[in-house]
């Protein structure tokens, strides 16, 4: 059964936008954003505002990836690098 909702519900929270816009790298930004947006309406028709906005986070969380985020000057990081780099901003860190 579909949810009935109003305009203003089919808008993500626009802080988290702001937060996205933010962090993502440039040339990314506006494909992904507009993906993130048409997936959190499709949520919100079929699953309701609540349940879409805690997949929005969700999805926003996953996508917070250092080649998505930095500007590595072109050079593509590869999973098996995320773990040295988040010990040595960790360690860097405390």
């Amino acid at each position: 059964m579909p949810y009935q909702n109003q305009d203003h519900d089919l808008k993500p929270p626009s802080w988290t936008l702001a937060l996205f816009r933010s962090l993502c790298h440039s040339d990314y930004r506006e494909e992904i954003e507009g993906d993130l947006i048409e997936k959190y309406q499709a949520d919100v028709l079929s699953l309701g505002t609540a349940t879409a906005r805690r997949r929005f986070y969700f999805e926003l969380l996953m996508l917070l990836r250092p080649n998505l985020v930095f500007n590595f000057g072109g050079l593509q990081m590869n999973p098996r690098n995320w773990f040295p780099l988040l010990l040595a901003v960790l360690q860097t860190a405390y």
